[in-house]
């Protein structure tokens, strides 16, 4: 009401000699005045606005106040819109709201009046002082990137933004004055100028980081053999080191945050007193270094004196509250804890708790007692907080785990959304669990990784797509539940040009067309048309079947292959027999001769034990031709190579049927990090068969894949391990196993350290090859570069370090062992896991034998 008084306070002296002049008053009537942001007009509502005035503006276009305000001449006048255009008003120039009145005419309408006050702005504020940051960097950190002015008011914020800015860049002892001339304040009117000076002073790096008290998590170790607290805690703040020859840059914020991962650190595992505190920084006499010293006091590691676990029952009062009482537990209680990692007299760690809800997660999940998101909190299983009392004077934990059991669930009916392109029973037949059958929660997830892993739902060029998932939704009758896997279709059409090289068969050329998700029957609806529904995923695509086409051009390799594989040949859904057909030609040139082999397989398989075991058998047929050996220039010095390798000359055919046996258990086709695979193949040439050669040729293999640290942490160190073994024997002549069914060791993917095929027994200049082999790599991975996955929380391993042992045998006879013969290196490698797979290896043979050929780097387009 300040505003009306004032307007009030102007028209009295009008009134009053009006009246004194005996003059009819006729004085205008002011329908409302009011000053400040977020006026509320009141009345006039309806009246046309005859007239608009603003008063005030010094750099701002009147008409475009008028048009923020949302007035109109000879519009209704709209009491909300003028609210809200007030506050627009100061959102788009800063400008606040004085007064807002309207005065009514005689013959109707009103005439509006507003008196504004813009904020002082200056155009072109001044940074002065800097000497290490860009001025462009100021403004980007300043957030003036976008535009030049500033108005008075930001000018505070703008000052604390850059001290931020420079603190996290090292500027520890950044000064930055703010010196404002002109504005309202000025007495003589003055433009308004705002100047920042800056004093950065120098850079601080951290020479060192001095951590004592940590007695039991004691930091050991270098480079990637690091343990300890600091290890553990990522400690982000480090001195001098050989990456870091200068330190690194002090930042305050990041040694604040980093003492709090610290004591993190040990509560997390039992050390509940601990202190971790920080000692009066020491700078040098130049401000550009310091030390950093923090000091532990761990206190006792306190111990679990008792575990429980107790039924809980939660359902809904009258007042629709959740409220719980005691229940008796479904199943008994020694036998969950038999499940659990949680024990008395163990230390009270973070990590066992995290484990112990998997593990009772997956117990009940197993019989059908589901938790899943959107389910009723009484329904739905439950692990709830556990019950934590805490012994100060002991030192010790009484833990009692809390379970809401919920209701047993049976599945409905299973549903598959987001396959637009692909048939149901493509995705039908990996699932585990049908429907009737208990809502198996370890089943289901087993039966998602084995969508994921057919390949046809995922992109790897592209970080955005989403995994395939599943989801419980509730229905009509409370002990059942709908099962829904949602995909969404992926890149299933690879059409690849490229070329390059391997350590072990030199320049290649690559033709590779790769269809996954394959329909033979799924035809274009015309030619010309082909390409665009093939791109569209509307021919050719959906059935699951296998295409590729490899052509391979080198310059001692060159291939071409073609195969197709359907995985339900018959149609029998669940009971499926696969079919797989390959085609192929390789010519390689071996610095001993040149071998060109053609080769045509067909393999009839079949799944067992819940899809994770093939079986397979089909015949064989192949033809190997042996050539241009490498003779020697002097008859006298008898052949430079080998006798398995001269009797073998020329072509030999070979026919036969392959037998096999395969149980993957990986969690990834591509880049596994988890789980076993086991193989066993054999091939029985000859005999009633055909062919020129008779032989049995038979290989095992074990491959297993395990992590290490903490589940909750995605991208981990972890260990591989690789063992096989094989024999290949003649059913006719013994001894005479030809030279292109051999076994050989050496290179990149059987004996790193070695170069190709350049282990021994060797006779002349080459290796002989063996009719026995045992070989056997154990490597340490561990991740060095990790990317976040767009969308998500979760990260991906991007590049990888590891440290391998290879050890490998080869004996000249079948089902013969000779130990003194066996190879052994040790190294390390790099491996790019995405977006292509590629390892680099550095080997050094530990034990070589005579004649062995030595190689320390190789490189393959693989991981595993």
């Amino acid at each position: 009401m300040d505003g009306l008084v004032g307007l009030h306070m102007r028209l009295a002296p009008v009134f009053w000699l009006a009246a004194l002049a005996g003059a009819p008053l006729a004085a205008p009537q002011v329908i409302e005045t009011g000053p400040g942001l977020g006026l509320e007009p009141q009345g006039a509502r309806g009246e046309i606005v005859e007239s608009i005035r603003v008063e005030g503006l010094d750099h701002t276009p009147e008409q475009s106040v008028i048009s923020a305000l949302g007035l109109e001449l000879g519009e209704p006048y709209d009491r909300a819109k003028v609210d809200e255009g007030m506050h627009s008003l100061w959102r788009s120039f800063k400008i606040i709201v004085l007064n807002f009145s309207q005065v009514e005419r005689e013959g109707g309408g009103i005439d509006v009046i507003v008196r504004v006050r813009e904020q002082p702005v200056d155009y072109e504020p001044r940074f002065v002082g800097q000497e290490g940051i860009s001025t462009a960097k100021i403004l980007e950190w300043a957030d003036l990137s976008e535009r030049a002015e500033l108005y008075l008011h930001e000018a505070g914020r703008v000052r604390h933004r850059l001290i931020t800015a420079y603190r996290q860049h090292g500027y520890h002892f950044i000064e930055i004055d703010v010196i404002t001339t002109g504005g309202d304040d000025d007495p003589e009117g003055g433009a308004p100028d705002v100047i920042f000076e800056i004093r950065e002073g120098l850079k601080v790096r951290v020479s060192s980081v001095e951590v004592s008290g940590n007695d039991s998590l004691p930091d050991t170790g270098w480079g990637f053999w690091k343990g300890g607290l600091s290890d553990l805690s990522d400690r982000q703040t480090k001195g001098q080191g050989i990456f870091s020859w200068w330190g690194r840059v002090f930042v305050e914020e990041v040694l604040r945050a980093d003492l709090v991962a610290m004591r993190q650190v040990y509560r997390d595992r039992g050390w509940l007193d601990a202190k971790v505190e920080l000692l009066p920084l020491v700078f040098s006499d130049e401000r550009d270094r310091v030390q950093v010293s923090i000091i532990v006091d761990e206190g006792p590691q306190y111990v679990v004196k008792s575990i429980a676990i107790q039924a809980v029952e939660r359902f809904e009062d009258e007042q629709g509250n959740i409220v719980e009482q005691d229940a008796e537990l479904f199943f008994p209680e020694a036998e969950l804890l038999e499940k659990v990692e949680m024990k008395p007299g163990v230390p009270f760690e973070k990590a066992r708790l995290r484990h112990d809800r998997r593990a009772m997660r997956d117990f009940y999940g197993k019989r059908g007692y589901i938790a899943f998101d959107g389910a009723d909190e009484t329904k739905g299983w439950q692990l709830l907080e556990p019950l934590i009392v805490t012994d100060f004077e002991r030192k010790e934990v009484l833990v009692t785990y809390r379970i809401h059991q919920g209701r047993q669930r049976f599945i409905r009916e299973i549903k598959i959304r987001g396959n637009h392109h692909t048939r149901d029973r493509v995705i039908r037949r990996e699932i585990g669990v049908m429907e009737g059958d208990l809502a198996d929660i370890v089943e289901i997830e087993r039966s998602l990784r084995r969508i994921t892993g057919t390949g046809f739902f995922v992109d790897r060029q592209n970080p955005e797509h989403p995994n395939p998932a599943y989801r419980f939704i509730e229905t009509d009758d409370p002990d059942r539940v709908d099962l829904v896997y949602t995909v969404e279709e992926g890149r299933v059409v690879d059409l690849q040009l490229s070329g390059g090289v391997a350590s072990d068969s030199g320049l290649v050329g690559i033709i590779s067309l790769s269809m996954r998700n394959f329909d033979a029957t799924d035809l274009p609806s015309s030619f010309w048309g082909t390409f665009g529904e093939v791109y569209r995923k509307e021919a050719f695509h959906g059935d699951g079947e296998l295409l590729n086409i490899d052509l391979s051009p080198g310059s001692q390799v060159s291939s071409w292959r073609i195969r197709y594989r359907h995985p339900d040949i018959f149609g029998t859904h669940l009971n499926r027999w696969s079919l797989d057909n390959e085609f192929s030609q390789r010519d390689r040139i071996f610095r001993s001769h040149d071998e060109d082999r053609t080769r045509a397989v067909m393999t009839l398989g079949r799944r067992f034990f819940e899809q994770d075991v093939t079986v397979s058998v089909g015949p064989i047929y192949q033809t190997v031709d042996i050539h241009d050996l490498d003779e020697s220039d002097d008859d006298l010095a008898g052949s430079k190579v080998p006798d398995t390798l001269e009797d073998s000359k020329g072509k030999s055919n070979f026919r036969g049927i392959s037998f096999g046996v395969r149980r993957n258990l990986l969690n990834s086709r591509m880049s596994p990090t988890e789980g076993t695979l086991e193989r066993w193949n054999n091939s029985i040439y000859g005999g009633f068969l055909g062919g020129d050669n008779d032989l049995i040729k038979s290989e095992v293999g074990y491959d297993r894949y395990w992590l290490m640290g903490p589940e909750e942490q995605e991208v981990r160190p972890g260990f591989f391990l690789g063992l096989a073994a094989g024999v290949a024997t003649s059913t006719g002549q013994p001894g005479s196993v030809n030279y292109s069914e051999r076994f050989f060791l050496g290179g990149s993917s059987t004996l790193r350290g070695f170069r190709f095929r350049g282990v021994g027994p060797n006779q002349g200049d080459y290796a002989i090859g063996g009719e026995t082999m045992l070989r056997g790599t154990l490597e340490y991975r561990f991740p060095l570069l990790s990317a976040p996955l767009p969308g998500t929380s979760q990260r991906r391993e991007v590049f990888r370090g590891l440290f391998f042992i290879d050890a490998g045998l080869l004996d000249p006879d079948a089902f013969e062992v000779d130990l003194d013969e066996y190879r052994a290196s040790i190294g390390f490698g790099f491996g790019l896991v995405s977006p292509i797979p590629l390892t680099f290896n550095f080997g050094f043979p530990l034990r070589e034998g005579d004649g062995d050929e030595t190689e320390v780097f190789s490189f393959r387009l693989s991981l595993r």
